[in-house]
């Protein structure tokens, strides 16, 4: 009996194991046949916890060999998350620190009600950020009054909280604004891609902080786009031309969030001052975007991060997906999740001081 729940146990966890690996080296392999390893790539904690859970079944059976493989697959996991520190308490930041909160607070939004200012106003006295990178929140500029207009909840930032915007040189409009409190000298937007569909772009901030310049970017990478499966009313799940098509656009979402990043590295490679990119990179720390970014910047979270630092989805986070990324000038100090009532994200909130 103890031999076939040993059979049982390692023809279950094969697949696991499997689906595990194939998570896991979404981080190495590069775009191509095995594009579907980025998608994988997004539950690998999840798939872990799984792991684990037969780890345990396969000790009481007895089943050596799967043991180690299951040991071996799980330590590679928690040495990549290394989550052993993240909840020790952690001061509160400096005076001399730079505060920064990034947020995707999409103007479209099905939970939006006429109270967002108020949220959105208790979320900024609560977290005191001297800066604020929004993504999918609409800013335009215009030749008369009132020269700068938003939606109330963003306009909130800059009629009565303190925070002001330059309007980019290049442009009279963006969806990734960033409103400061130090003096922003000069703001631009760059394109990242184009298809015949949309145009990609980034911000790209100048500012002057404790008399020294540095560059923050503002990113929203590549969406899966509008339509989601599960909220889609299909005929079967087995439906092979509903399944193709989805795989078909993440597929190519994945593709341009590659070219995007590219491009930015790019970017962060031409800079000479200190560096911050934060936003929304709609890919997790398993994911090869992440990788490309953290062989340039340091992802500040994994520094210095409390907590599980989970943004998405709001009601129950379950995966990090906005991030503050930072250059070698700046020390990290704090990095956590904040409480909102805005989005479907969560916003991040980062202090930092440059290293003297």
């Amino acid at each position: 009996m103890k031999r076939f729940a040993r059979t049982i146990l390692a023809a279950v966890n094969l697949p696991i194991a499997l689906l595990f690996l194939a998570g896991y080296l979404a981080y190495y392999v590069p775009f191509g046949v095995f594009w579907w390893f980025e998608l994988v790539a997004v539950f690998l904690p999840y798939i872990a916890l799984v792991l684990a859970g037969m780890t345990v079944l396969l000790a009481l059976a007895g089943n050596r060999r799967a043991l180690v493989v299951n040991g071996v697959l799980l330590a590679l996991f928690l040495i990549r998350a290394n989550p052993f520190d993240r909840f020790d308490a952690v001061p509160e930041a400096p005076d001399d620190a730079l505060t920064l909160l990034t947020f995707n607070a999409p103007a479209i939004w099905r939970d939006a009600t006429p109270e967002r200012p108020a949220h959105m106003t208790r979320l900024i006295e609560a977290s005191r950020p001297d800066i604020i990178g929004l993504q999918e929140a609409s800013m335009a500029w215009h030749d008369e009054a009132p020269f700068t207009r938003a939606d109330p909840y963003v306009s909130i930032l800059f009629d009565s909280l303190g925070f002001s915007s330059m309007r980019p040189d290049n442009a009279s409009w963006t969806q990734q604004p960033v409103l400061s409190k130090p003096s922003v000298v000069q703001v631009s937007r760059r394109r990242l891609y184009s298809s015949d569909s949309r145009t990609s772009h980034v911000i790209r901030a100048r500012i002057r902080w404790q008399d020294r310049d540095f560059i923050l970017y503002n990113v929203h990478l590549r969406t899966f786009g509008e339509k989601k499966p599960w909220e889609e009313t299909r005929s079967s799940v087995f439906d092979v031309e509903y399944i193709m098509r989805y795989f078909r656009q993440y597929r190519a979402a994945y593709r341009v969030r590659a070219r995007e990043i590219d491009s930015i590295v790019a970017m962060i490679d031409e800079e000479t001052l200190p560096v911050i990119l934060c936003g929304d990179l709609n890919s997790t720390p398993n994911n090869r975007v992440y990788r490309t970014l953290s062989g340039r910047l340091r992802d500040a979270f994994a520094e210095a991060g409390e907590g599980w630092g989970m943004t998405y989805h709001a009601r129950l986070p379950a995966v990090r997906i906005d991030y503050v990324f930072v250059s070698e000038e700046w020390e990290v100090v704090a990095a956590r999740v904040q409480e909102a009532h805005l989005s479907d994200h969560l916003p991040l909130l980062v202090s930092v001081r440059l290293r003297d």
